[in-house]
């Protein structure tokens, strides 16, 4: 949590602001081969692929932020935050130092020194609370704490990186034009998880337990919690514009359009002058005589644009 946390953010942000319309537009080149742009499937096709390549890199981004999180202490002694008690401790620990101890086995000495710091936090209530709540490093970093508010207070000064960096993030994201849809929303959810992690971190039990991911601890569901936070707004912030554009976007589409149609017309109308006048290419006198009939036509279609009376006969 914090530092750690926040590189992670901006891994992500990097990630999801350039990924899903790069991976989308690859995809319609395969999919809808030879279909024009300008054509309203082309559209309607672009807007369901895109969603779906945001909701599959949003289910494994979800995926991939347990799965990145290293085995705490409880899984070394085989155990759970829930299913915690000292004497499956003291076994454990027992048949580990017996199989794990450097005299015996000096290539796992670094497992080793693990296991005895895990066995030292989890054997002592209040750290084991602590550790429960804020993860080891609030431990490391606080060595003249000695009573439980004075690790609340590091560790929740610790969880401040994660909010200043989120808000800096956000804004960031602002200003690159990404997350201006659901703003509002975006910073009320994350007051919201404040509010929760306050409650989580006060708290003498972990009600999230039950639901989310039990066989974590309470500072690595905060973790989660964390990241699901961001990962959720920013594909929000995707989705969302492409399902629900504002008039300002909706009228910038039409007009890409028209400009889209308007080349498209000029490209065929090229062609269609080229392929007329190709019969001339060889004949210089007949190029000739179409040469001075045409500027007999523009000559007569200006006189014709500047006198109103004669506008007024030809229409």
């Amino acid at each position: 949590m914090g530092s750690d946390s926040f590189a992670s953010l901006l891994t992500s942000m990097f990630m999801w602001a350039f990924l899903p319309k790069t991976a989308t537009n690859w995809a319609m080149q395969v999919l809808c081969r030879g279909m024009h742009p300008s054509d309203p499937r082309y559209r309607r096709y672009w807007v369901n692929v895109f969603t779906a390549i945001v909701g599959a890199y949003l289910l494994y981004t979800v995926i991939q932020v347990e799965r990145e999180l290293p085995p705490n202490y409880y899984a070394l002694f085989s155990m759970s935050q829930s299913t915690f008690d000292q004497r499956t401790l003291k076994m454990q620990y027992r048949a580990l130092s017996l199989n794990y101890h450097p005299d015996k086995n000096p290539g796992y000495n670094d497992f080793y020194v693990q296991v005895r710091n895990a066995y030292d936090i989890l054997r002592d209530p209040l750290l084991r609370g602590v550790y429960d709540k804020f993860g080891a490093s609030v431990i490391e970093q606080c060595s003249q704490c000695k009573t439980e508010r004075d690790y609340l207070l590091r560790g929740l000064y610790s969880s401040l990186y994660f909010y200043i960096g989120t808000c800096g993030f956000l804004t960031l994201y602002s200003f690159m034009g990404q997350g201006g849809y659901g703003l509002f929303w975006r910073y009320l959810s994350l007051f919201s998880i404040l509010t929760l992690e306050i409650q989580l971190l006060v708290s003498s039990s972990d009600f999230l337990a039950t639901y989310i991911v039990p066989w974590r601890t309470t500072d690595e569901r905060i973790t989660i919690l964390h990241q699901l936070l961001v990962v959720v707004s920013i594909a929000l912030g995707q989705v969302g514009p492409v399902w629900f554009p504002s008039k300002d976007d909706m009228w910038n589409a039409r007009m890409d359009e028209l400009e889209q149609l308007s080349n498209l017309n000029i490209g065929e109308g090229q062609g269609s002058f080229g392929a007329l006048f190709a019969p001339f290419r060889n004949e210089p006198k007949l190029a000739g005589r179409l040469k001075r009939r045409m500027e007999r036509m523009i000559v007569n279609g200006q006189i014709v644009e500047r006198n109103p009376s004669l506008k007024s006969k030809t229409q």
